[in-house]
């Protein structure tokens, strides 16, 4: 500990000084920064977690990339040239009441030391909250592992209708399909030919449409009636 530098005057040159300001100091405080938020995120957690939570922790990541973006462009750059202003060291005001939590010795700080820190936490901490939003995908996918009942014929007009309404963009009928197969777990290896069969039939076409209609429309009357009674 006696060789870790506290005063100005500890450092040899200044580029020792930007070095341990800029590349030193902010690695091991970011671990701090990130471990702190972290510890927020999970005691301040709702007994349901939703998407909605750790997208909002997202957002702030975001808030503070359009505060600070002269900070991320110039580390980007790989910049140097104001260096000796934001690395070296000067007596800093902090405001922040939570720079304050990590910045206890205001003689050992710069002006721009914490907040490099808090750019390179903000790597990790996006990198966390990504991996659980996939995990909560994850999860809500096995969840609701639904599987196909009708019959093939009866899917791909389905697609096809999505398709050629333009329900997904435009997605191709190959693409709907495949995310059908994965989604419903079942297997239209003869989409095309199954379409053509019913694209030159003269009657009932689209009778499973036809169909999903009826049972609307029936359901929709039922309901209807319940709540009039």
């Amino acid at each position: 500990m006696n060789n870790v530098p506290r005063k100005r005057d500890q450092f040899r040159t200044v580029e020792e000084e930007i070095q341990f300001f800029k590349k030193l100091k902010p690695v091991l405080c970011s671990r701090l920064i990130f471990y702190n938020q972290i510890w927020k995120i999970e005691s301040k957690k709702p007994p349901t977690v939703t998407q909605e939570y750790d997208l909002s922790y997202l957002n702030k990541i975001n808030d503070f990339y359009t505060d600070n973006v002269y900070i991320y462009q110039y580390l980007r750059l790989d910049a140097n040239y104001f260096d000796e202003i934001f690395f070296t060291h000067k007596k800093v005001i902090l405001i922040n009441q939570e720079d304050l939590a990590f910045e206890i010795d205001t003689s050992f700080t710069t002006l721009w030391d914490h907040k490099v820190a808090q750019v390179l936490a903000n790597v990790l901490l996006t990198s966390f909250l990504n991996k659980k939003l996939e995990e909560l995908e994850k999860k809500e996918f096995v969840n609701y592992n639904l599987t196909w009942q009708d019959s093939k014929r009866s899917l791909v007009q389905l697609i096809y209708a999505l398709v050629a309404n333009k329900c997904f963009g435009n997605a191709t009928i190959k693409q709907v399909a495949n995310w059908m197969e994965t989604s419903l777990h079942v297997k239209l290896d003869d989409i095309y030919n199954i379409y053509k069969e019913i694209k030159w039939e003269k009657i009932n076409r689209t009778e499973f449409l036809d169909e999903l209609k009826k049972a609307l429309l029936k359901k929709m009357d039922e309901e209807n009636a319940s709540t009039t009674l």
